[in-house]
This record gives structure tokens, C-alpha cells and sequence, in this order.
């Protein structure tokens, strides 16, 4: 059964569950349904990870969550460090990742769903190279 921690920094709230964020609320309007990193085998099933927290710290303005994911059924070992910084300016969400096996798999990354009422809209996507 996964556990919920309900995270805050300012205005932005969200929920921290099976190392991912759900119902990122910023001044009481939701803007992201979820962001998570999923490894789906060959058939596109969902291996659910086994997290482990290493550190969560929260302030008024800031929360940072450091924790570990390993995904391990069959012949897929996946472990990533997660990073989460939320602050009043937003959130980042930093994955580092690596195969402890050779597997077939058809994702590994982070997905992002959005709220249905923004179907649609565009947006803005910064990433870093």
C-alpha cells in the first residue's frame, strides 16, 4: 500500500506517492493531475518501483524530497535517484537512472498528465541538455 506525504512551498501543494507528484495544486487550482517516472516492460505493463526516502525537508517556502526508486519484476532491475525541489517559483523534478540488467522495455521516463480541462492548450516545456 503506498503512502502519501503531503508536500507545500507557498502557494504550490502537492502529493508524493510511489516517487512520483499528483495533484499539484498552485493557489488552490490544480495545474498538474500527475508527473511520475514509469518503467513499463515489453508489454507495456507498469513496474511498480519500491521507494525508498532519504531525506524530506519543508519549510514555509521550500520542500525538497531526495529518494530512491527500484523497479524489479522478471528480468527488469531499474534503480533511479529522484530530487524534487518545489518552491513558490515552481517545481523540478530530477531522475538519474540505471539498467542493473539487460531487458526488453518499451518506456522508461517520466510522464506528465495534466487535468482535463487544459486538453487542448499549449504549453511551455524547459528542459536542460
Amino acid at each position: 500500500m503506498a503512502t502519501t506525504v503531503k508536500l507545500r512551498a507557498g502557494p504550490l501543494e502537492a502529493e508524493f506517492e510511489d516517487g512520483g507528484l499528483r495533484a499539484i495544486v498552485y493557489d488552490g487550482v490544480e495545474i498538474v493531475r500527475g508527473v511520475y517516472a514509469a518503467v513499463r516492460d515489453r508489454d507495456w505493463d507498469t513496474v511498480t518501483p519500491e521507494v525508498d526516502v532519504r531525506q524530506l525537508r519543508q519549510s514555509e517556502g521550500e520542500t525538497k524530497v531526495l529518494f530512491q526508486c527500484r523497479h524489479a519484476r522478471d528480468e527488469i532491475d531499474f534503480e533511479w535517484d529522484g530530487t524534487i525541489d518545489m518552491s513558490e517559483d515552481g517545481v523540478r523534478f530530477d531522475f538519474d537512472g540505471i539498467a542493473r540488467a539487460s531487458f526488453l522495455k518499451n518506456r522508461i521516463g517520466f510522464c506528465v498528465l495534466h487535468p482535463m480541462e487544459f486538453a487542448g492548450l499549449p504549453v511551455d516545456v524547459h528542459t536542460e541538455e
